[in-house]
């Protein structure tokens, strides 16, 4: 017997000194099995792990079971059902069901909400509080580039306004219109009555420029024989004509018609 105590000694010593590194190795990477946790480590400094531990406040056991097969795509979800069977989730398919032709629209509340459609040819807006509205109008703060206007016929009724200092040019095509409307007072067009005796008359149009061309014409019943034509033209004010004599009677009426360059 006395001569098995060395043997013996060693194999403690083997062990003890086997104990002693895994123990300064587990505690440098501090991990931990059993109990309520599991700590699963890189095996490898600096220290990463992965932590799975048991709540205090669990109330019921349950058992969660991985799924049988990999991941269906990069964007895939791992979730879980009431008896802790665990399966791949398409994050689209988190959402509710959307009914058909409604878009989401997130809520006031950051929560994505079906939003139904309203009547056909509506468009989505932004009103004042930025909220998305459905409206058949385009806002008037929306501006709309001449080249998106290509062709097409304005409807009866519809009125299209030119603001001032705009312009609109035929670019190589053709005006057509049915009527030429705009004849009256302070009009590119219209009839004034002469005075009898006159020898000038001034007539106003605020809108007639340098280098227009004014056609005037004399409409009377008793044929006087007086020629009428351009004294002088005041842009943004009017134009002077006159007469080749006294006007004599109380029957004539000049008409004009303005065609600015």
């Amino acid at each position: 017997m006395p001569k098995k105590r060395p043997f013996l000694f060693c194999i403690l010593l083997i062990v003890l000194t086997i104990g002693g590194i895994g123990d300064i190795y587990a505690q440098t990477l501090s991990r931990l099995l059993g109990a309520d946790g599991l700590v699963l480590d890189s095996h490898a400094l600096p220290y990463r792990a992965l932590t799975l531990y048991v709540p205090a406040t669990l109330i019921t056991s349950y058992s969660l079971a991985l799924p049988p097969s990999s991941p269906p795509g990069p964007l895939s979800i791992l979730g879980s059902d009431v008896n802790g069977m665990m399966s791949w989730v398409d994050p689209i398919g988190l959402l509710p069901a959307l009914p058909h032709n409604n878009i989401w629209v997130g809520s006031s509340v950051n929560v994505a909400t079906a939003y139904a459609p309203t009547v056909p040819g509506a468009i989505l807006t932004l009103n004042g509080s930025l909220a998305p509205t459905w409206s058949t109008v385009i806002p008037s703060s929306t501006t709309v580039s001449v080249s998106q206007l290509t062709s097409g016929t304005l409807q009866p009724g519809v009125t299209f306004n030119v603001g001032p200092g705009s312009t609109v040019v035929p670019n190589g095509g053709t005006n057509i219109a049915n009527n030429l409307n705009g004849a009256g007072v302070g009009k590119f067009a219209g009839n004034v009555a002469i005075p009898q005796n006159a020898l000038s008359l001034f007539i106003p149009y605020l809108g007639i420029t340098a280098g227009c061309a004014v056609n005037l014409n004399i409409n009377d019943p008793n044929l006087p024989g007086v020629a009428v034509y351009i004294q002088s033209i005041t842009p943004g004010v009017g134009f002077n004509v006159s007469f080749s004599a006294n006007y004599p009677t109380t029957t004539g009426v000049v008409t004009y018609l303005v065609i600015n360059p």
